[in-house]
């Protein structure tokens, strides 16, 4: 059995629809997008439109609960990034919001005996839980003998034992500095789980283009820290 597994597009259509079409030249059982598949980017509707479309299992992020309950719920948030959420409330429409109340805070897949858990980050079932530079996702979720599967660092982690749990971070397949997106193909045989990290290249210069030709609330400032994109690029 073969999940396709990616997480954090974050509003970048181009590089989800690279992964999507390498995706069906594979045999995957099932195809997972581990939440905040909005904000940031510029293209929210559409990519939510496009999980649904190819029938995408997906779990909520927090980006997902800030547009469900609102940004005045979280005390930490700047006025500049209340501000960007609210325009991407803007840019959502009923449907979406039904399909977002719709996808859970994780899923579960069992096969040989083994159980994956995928979500975007250790959560209560209500939101997620805030980490700390002391405290990671295995304190945070000690499961015992599950792969564990998560998103929410853009950076990811690499695979590591706890307790008798492998913990895997995923990384951001949507904030990309390049032209570089993957997704994760994890394998589950009798022997135990294969992990292959898939690397893609997607129409970075389109993207940029989709950039340019909106204007939103903190654009510069998405576009230079999240994207990578200089000045008169």
């Amino acid at each position: 059995m073969k999940l396709a597994i990616f997480s954090d597009i974050h509003g970048n259509l181009e590089a989800l629809t690279a992964i999507i079409e390498d995706i069906k030249n594979k045999e995957i059982t099932e195809v997972y997008a581990l939440g905040d598949t909005i904000a940031i980017g510029p293209s929210s509707k559409v990519c939510l439109e496009t999980i649904v479309r190819e029938n995408i299992r997906m779990t909520k992020g927090n980006h997902e609960m800030y547009y469900l309950i609102g940004t005045e719920h979280y005390v930490t948030m700047s006025e500049n990034e209340a501000k960007h959420h609210k325009w991407i409330r803007m840019q959502l429409n009923e449907q979406s919001k039904r399909f977002v109340e719709s996808c859970p805070f994780e899923y579960t897949y069992e096969a040989h005996e083994k159980q994956i858990k995928m979500m975007h980050f250790a959560h209560d079932g209500i939101d997620f839980i805030n980490s700390t530079d002391s405290k990671g996702i295995s304190d945070m979720y000690p499961q015992t003998g599950y792969l564990i599967v998560y998103g929410h660092e853009h950076n990811g982690t690499e695979l590591m034992e706890v307790n008798e749990s492998h913990y895997l971070g995923l990384g951001s397949s949507g904030c990309r500095k390049d032209n570089q997106t993957f997704y994760t193909i994890i394998e589950l045989t009798d022997e135990g789980f294969e992990i292959e990290k898939v690397w893609l290249t997607f129409n970075r210069d389109q993207f940029i283009e989709r950039m340019k030709s909106i204007e939103y609330p903190e654009k510069d400032f998405v576009s230079r820290i999240f994207f990578g994109i200089k000045e008169g690029e």
